[in-house]
């Protein structure tokens, strides 16, 4: 008898040949699995496109790498309207990621926050961009619980100790609702919380001393509430604080000298408060973002506030600070807005030069005097210059004209005089270009005309003679 006689080796060809030229996949799932996914697939029918006989095949759907059991199952931006699928979900023994974002979601099933939160594993829960309603559930279980997201939904109420048990919890994301009352300071028994996004609420009172023994914290988002007295003094106990975000609310007092002892924080904003008192020498020794804008910030800018290297935004427009500029600037300090304050003396001329990453510069609305420096000129990523409603005097410089990257260039009410350079005409992205209300002479050049970019020209108030050259005339 041949080979081919023999009935083992005729099955065992047959077996191969389906192996390895028919189309079949077959899911390594458990039946239990396999059979939670089939049923919400069945449920999601017709809005997810679901198919085929592998779950793990499915978008959105991570399985672990020899697709033995589901880890992960996302549904965001299908616009469900319905929750009814959730305790489905919780079928998924497995399960360490959920993400239900960006659909028309109005509840939360009782019966998701009862067998979710028998899950080991579940590590993530992000519900945000839905249309969630009422008061924050209380979360039992979950003990795996790492992040929670429920941001931009429209949900309401205190919260006191719904989220407490929560012994896993490093990020809590709540912006963008309707939550009322005094900040939660039960954010986990376990005290392991990192992230705290507050945000865009209605929150009110105190910042609480309370939140101060959470130090692992590291982000902390508060601002668009309605917080009020000042910021605890001893907030520098947050050794692990990198962002500090606190605008737009009604806290007052002075701005903690703790905060520059806080070597890992990188961004502080507090605008838009009521914040009086001078600014802390030092406050920007470890920091890359400064914004204090709109307080009622008094005294001096400290002379070492603008020279620590890494330091790259600096907004404290808006405030009553008065005294001379620093002269020693940061070389990669990006944006520097101190507008709308009582700063006077000269705008040193050695300040900005090799501040070569400088895009945005605002002293406007001051009391600053002398001239303009040439050394701007230095200054080659320049989008903005306003130096407007000062007490400048002397020429335009020739420099300006090097600043390729131009587009807006403000030195309106000043008492600038001589002539128009013919420089400014070499600014091929100048949009805007206002010289209105001071006292230079002499012509128009006819360089301005190569403006090709420019929408707003504005020569008002001056001594200018002559004509407005062509094309500008049309």
């Amino acid at each position: 008898m041949s080979r081919y006689d023999n009935p083992s080796t005729s099955f065992l060809a047959v077996v191969l040949f389906l192996f390895c030229f028919c189309p079949m996949v077959l899911s390594l799932l458990p039946q239990n699995q396999t059979e939670a996914m089939n049923n919400l697939s069945k449920n999601l029918t017709p809005t997810i496109p679901w198919s085929g006989s592998d779950p793990c095949a499915w978008k959105g759907v991570s399985c672990d790498p020899a697709n033995s059991s589901v880890l992960g199952i996302s549904l965001s931006g299908f616009s469900l309207p319905s929750s009814d699928f959730l305790p489905l979900v919780c079928k998924i023994e497995t399960l360490e990621h959920l993400d239900v974002s960006k659909n028309r979601l109005s509840s939360i099933p009782d019966g998701f926050i009862t067998e979710c939160g028998k899950i080991k594993g579940l590590k993530l829960l992000n519900f945000s961009v839905n249309k969630l309603e009422g008061v924050l559930p209380t979360f039992h279980g979950f003990e795996a619980l790492e992040s929670l997201d429920m941001s931009f939904n429209v949900m309401g109420g205190n919260i006191g100790l719904e989220i407490d048990g929560l012994v896993s919890l490093k990020s809590l994301n709540l912006t963008f609702n309707g939550f009322s009352g005094s900040l939660p300071t039960k954010l986990g028994k376990s005290m392991v919380l990192e992230h705290l996004l507050l945000s865009d609420n209605s929150f009110d009172g105190k910042i609480p001393d309370e939140l101060l023994s959470y130090e692992n914290l590291t982000w902390i988002d508060l601002k668009n509430n309605k917080l009020s007295q000042s910021i605890p003094i001893n907030i520098g106990k947050l050794s692990k604080l990198e962002t500090l975000i606190l605008s737009t609310n009604n806290l007052a007092g002075e701005i903690p000298t703790s905060l520059v002892d806080i070597t890992k924080l990188s961004r502080f904003a507090a605008s838009e408060n009521r914040f009086t008192g001078s600014i802390p020498s030092g406050i920007t020794k470890y920091l890359t973002s400064l914004d204090l804008s709109y307080n009622n910030l008094s005294g001096a800018i400290p002379e070492d506030l603008l020279s620590p290297p890494q330091l790259q935004v600096v907004d404290l427009s808006n405030n009553a600070l008065n005294g001379p500029l620093p002269r020693k600037v940061s070389p990669n300090l990006f944006r520097l807005r101190l507008g709308s304050n009582q700063l006077n003396g000269n705008i040193p001329s050695d300040a900005f030069v090799g501040v070569h990453n400088l895009t945005y510069l605002e002293l406007d609305n001051n009391i600053l005097t002398g001239s303009i420096p040439a050394e701007l000129g230095s200054c080659r990523s320049l989008a903005l210059l306003n130096l407007a409603q000062n007490q400048l005097s002397g020429g335009l410089p020739q420099q300006l004209g090097n600043l390729t990257k131009l587009q807006g260039l403000q030195l309106q009410f000043n008492n600038l005089n001589g002539t128009i350079p013919t420089q400014i005409g070499q600014l091929p992205k100048l949009l805007t270009l206002n010289l209105s209300r001071n006292s230079l002479g002499g012509s128009i050049p006819s360089e301005i005309a190569n403006l090709g970019e420019l929408n707003f020209l504005y020569l008002q108030g001056n001594n200018l003679s002559g004509s407005i050259p062509y094309p500008l005339l049309t």
